[in-house]
């Protein structure tokens, strides 16, 4: 499944040199994978951690950014339905 696979996708991230080419653009899309995982499970909160993170390594990541401010629009209304008031 999804979960596990991502799991074994970060493990094999943990042994790639850090300066290594790939290394920087692996870890964003990592990131960015899990935050989505989390966007999906309505977990807005960690996803939005997982997505600055992303963000602090790479500013421009557009995916990232778009995702992000989907992030703070869902868990905005989520914050409006509990408190209609």
């Amino acid at each position: 499944d999804y979960a596990n696979a991502l799991l074994k996708y970060n493990a094999v991230l943990l042994n790639i040199d850090p300066n290594h080419a790939g290394a920087k653009a692996g870890k964003v899309n990592s990131l960015f994978a899990q935050g989505l995982v989390l966007y999906n499970a309505h977990d807005y909160t960690n996803a939005l951690l997982k997505f600055d993170v992303a963000l602090a390594i790479d500013p421009n990541h557009l995916a990232t950014k778009a995702s992000k401010a989907s992030t703070l629009n869902e868990q905005g209304k989520a914050l409006l339905n509990a408190n209609p008031n």
